[in-house]
């Protein structure tokens, strides 16, 4: 089993950010560079205005509260036991 920090810095290197999902509250990755992130959870964002909200499946970063590499790396732990 890889130690946390390690697992800290490999998140870090692989992801742009992590943010939650307005309907669900789990913690999405953001891929380096990307405005956006995927998320199965079948809603837009209600802060987006409707014109961006056409999309399925992903959801717009700037309107997203944003989640640190430890909250995520905790669900991710719940989510394997």
């Amino acid at each position: 089993m890889m130690p946390i920090d390690h697992k800290r810095i490999q998140a870090l290197a692989m992801w742009g950010g992590f943010y939650r999902c307005p309907t669900t509250g789990r913690i999405l990755e953001q891929l380096p560079g990307d405005d956006k992130v995927l998320c199965n959870c079948g809603h837009s964002n209600p802060n987006v205005p409707q014109e961006q909200t056409e999309r399925t499946g992903v959801h717009i970063v700037r309107f997203l509260h944003a989640a640190t590499v430890d909250e995520y790396l905790a669900q991710e732990r719940e989510r394997r036991k």
